[in-house]
């Protein structure tokens, strides 16, 4: 009766060591798969966000080169006298078009960010202020009437509590290079960083 007893306890330890282990391991590929839920989110989050910020650049490089293409146009009608008046109003007219639409490109592409935003996407502050010069609510613009440049390459920071992908903007190249770490357990729960 005694053997009985000690088997049958013995049984009983090995099968709660045995539930123990297939709860910690179902446990651990619940976490693992909520981490690549997580991982998969911040993955979209940054395609959308390059998607976008691509279109953004080349639309207001493309701007820029027109309007550079006018004001040498208008500055070489002066040359033909009876050419220069109606060159003036037409340049004019042309410039204060694509200056439009750049700024309507500005309010899309904030407003697209504050949509991210809002739909659970972090980033750092610099995606919101876009690789050009703002005064007020417009661009800064240069004697061809362009929108300046705040420098030869931009970053955006993207993060969720175990990836951080920082996406830096070469302005020349128009091109994004994505790079994408695991977060330190210790870094986790700090603000993201600023760039």
């Amino acid at each position: 009766m005694n053997d009985k007893g000690q088997a049958s306890l013995l049984s009983l330890v090995l099968i709660a060591l045995f539930v123990l282990i297939s709860l910690h391991s179902v446990s651990k590929r619940i976490d693992r798969s909520k981490e690549l839920k997580e991982k998969q989110r911040l993955l979209l989050c940054t395609k959308a966000i390059n998607g976008k910020l691509k279109t953004f650049i080349k639309s207001i490089e493309l701007g820029n080169k027109y309007l550079k293409i006018i004001k040498i146009s208008e500055y070489a009608s002066y040359l033909i006298p009876q050419l220069g008046i109606t060159a003036k109003l037409t340049t004019k007219n042309a410039i204060k078009a694509i200056k439009l639409l750049q700024t309507k490109e500005l309010y899309s592409y904030l407003n697209f960010m504050r949509i991210r935003l809002s739909q659970g996407c972090k980033f750092n502050y610099s995606a919101l202020t876009t690789p050009y010069q703002l005064s007020a609510l417009n661009f800064k613009r240069n004697k061809w009437e362009q929108v300046v440049q705040k420098g030869k390459s931009w970053t955006i920071v993207t993060r969720n509590a175990s990836y951080i992908i920082k996406n830096r903007v070469i302005m020349k190249e128009r091109r994004v290079f994505s790079k994408m770490k695991r977060v330190k357990p210790w870094q986790r729960y700090l603000s993201p960083p600023q760039s």
